[in-house]
């Protein structure tokens, strides 16, 4: 990962699965929006879970 992207002052964790998912917009040529709507449905989804 560090030769494709710098590491920045921030968890490794987040930056790990923050630059998968880059990948994966530029490999299938998917916009930002889509990961927003996955993340407003999951949150949809667990607000209902007890």
């Amino acid at each position: 990962m560090s030769d494709l992207y710098e590491f920045a002052n921030a968890p490794g964790a987040a930056q790990l699965f923050g630059n998968a998912g880059r990948d994966y917009m530029k490999k299938y040529n998917v916009s930002p929006d889509v990961f927003a709507k996955i993340a407003w449905k999951n949150h949809k989804h667990s607000k209902n879970n007890p």
